[in-house]
């Protein structure tokens, strides 16, 4: 069972266990083994997680970055300008091109990934595997278990600008229709949810959702990170209370919560963990300095469930 917290870092988990906010983590850490891992720069989740899946670096693994750029309606990776042929109006047409659509930005997906995962390494050892929200895993691919992408959640990628996609979704497709009603929409977040991680009135709570996205803004983004991380939560949970209902053990499994990373983006310069506030004003810290706290505490929940339903095993909890 591995179950990777994007962007956690001990700084803050630490002083959260020493005051009792994470038995499930304090379990594991006293029951196993605990370290630091040194990361890569820059610190591009794609790229790093693409390299804990592969045991490869990004320049050897493919994927670099968060976006490819390719031809619209395509999804093979362009050369980046830089490293096109200087002459010929190369450079010109390629401008011509983008300024009208015809090339495009995407999210970085599979098909840049030139070495074998642990899921294809797993499936050709005839080990079943279950594989949900890993970094630029779509196109799904075939493997013995099943596969759900990072765009099985879109709507963050339609707020800033990206196209839905509509095929391969999942492996094998028709595991997107039983998953589908488990999805949460930004929409269907509520003003019990928000505060949980925040002091907010209703009126402010109403405007929030009918802003219009704003990267790393907690009340713009707040809609979607909350429903990222339930949708990604309801689907390993069924997953593993099916396996539970029909008697057998469940598969492995790789699953990225991506929660501490958004929270600590959009509003770590006011949380209580930090000494340095960046000059933000106190009232702001006052209102959302639980904010990233409460994404640790509901990740640490969700590690404790999974462990419990997965039963015996080895368990990885890791972090980019």
């Amino acid at each position: 069972l591995v179950i990777g917290l994007d962007g956690a870092d001990w700084r803050y988990i630490d002083p959260l266990i020493a005051r009792g906010e994470l038995p499930n983590i304090q379990r594991l850490v006293e029951t196993g083994v605990r370290g630091p891992l040194a990361t890569m720069r820059p610190t591009l989740s794609p790229a790093l997680w693409t390299t804990m899946a592969t045991g490869k670096r990004p320049q050897d693994h493919g994927i670099q970055g968060h976006a490819v750029v390719h031809p619209k309606g395509g999804r093979h990776q362009m050369p980046k300008p830089g490293k096109m042929a200087k002459g010929f109006g190369v450079p010109r047409l390629y401008k011509w091109l983008t300024d009208r659509g015809r090339i495009v930005r995407s999210p970085a997906t599979s098909l840049q990934r030139r070495v074998p995962t642990y899921w294809n390494i797993s499936t050709a050892y005839d080990s079943p595997l279950d594989v949900v929200n890993w970094w630029a895993t779509w196109p799904a691919e075939a493997i013995l278990g099943r596969m759900v992408t990072d765009r099985t959640y879109f709507w963050r990628w339609a707020a800033r600008g990206f196209s839905e996609v509509d095929e391969a979704i999942t492996f094998p497709d028709s595991l997107y229709r039983q998953l589908a009603p488990m999805v949460m929409r930004p929409d269907e977040v509520s003003l019990e949810d928000a505060r949980q991680f925040m002091d907010i009135d209703e009126e402010t709570f109403a405007a929030s959702q009918d802003v219009s996205y704003r990267h790393h803004e907690l009340l713009s983004e707040f809609k979607y990170y909350y429903s990222m991380f339930e949708t990604h939560r309801r689907f390993v949970d069924s997953f593993l209370a099916r396996a539970k209902a029909e008697g057998v053990t469940p598969s492995d499994m790789m699953v990225i919560f991506r929660l501490v990373d958004m929270l600590s983006h959009s509003s770590l310069q006011y949380s209580e963990l930090v000494e340095d506030h960046l000059g933000n004003a106190p009232d702001d810290i006052q209102r959302f300095g639980r904010a990233v706290t409460e994404a640790y505490r509901r990740v640490d929940a969700q590690v404790g469930s999974m462990v419990s339903a997965f039963g015996e095993g080895n368990v990885v909890v890791i972090s980019d």
